[in-house]
């Protein structure tokens, strides 16, 4: 499903080197069929957009995983709160449960209080 180069590896080559340095150690979460299905029923219903595919996986493999939190500044197509309706609708519909989406300093100052 996800033949392009992986979102961590794209724009600037030291920045992206430093992504990849960052995360070297962490967990994979699968990308399965269970996963793709999701993300194609985010896409076909429109909750994320066509060209989105990463999106729509991102989205799936949390909610598969049952992962509690997507941490992102993606404010276009993940953290809206339209989209997020939207998706919600058919994560939910697919009998999966939302992972709290939020910016990182949403986050954060939720863990302050």
């Amino acid at each position: 499903m996800l033949k392009q180069k992986q979102e961590r590896e794209k724009g600037d080559a030291d920045c992206a080197q430093s992504r990849l340095q960052s995360i070297t150690g962490l967990p994979v979460l699968n990308v399965d069929t269970e996963v793709e299905m999701l993300a194609s029923e985010l896409i076909s219903k429109n909750a994320v957009p066509e060209n989105s595919l990463e999106d729509a996986v991102h989205i799936a493999v949390a909610s598969v995983s049952i992962i509690d939190f997507i941490v992102t500044w993606n404010f276009k197509h993940i953290n809206n709160p339209f989209m997020k309706q939207q998706i919600r609708a058919v994560i939910n519909n697919q009998g999966y449960s939302m992972p709290v989406i939020c910016s990182p300093e949403e986050l954060l100052e939720a863990n302050d209080e």
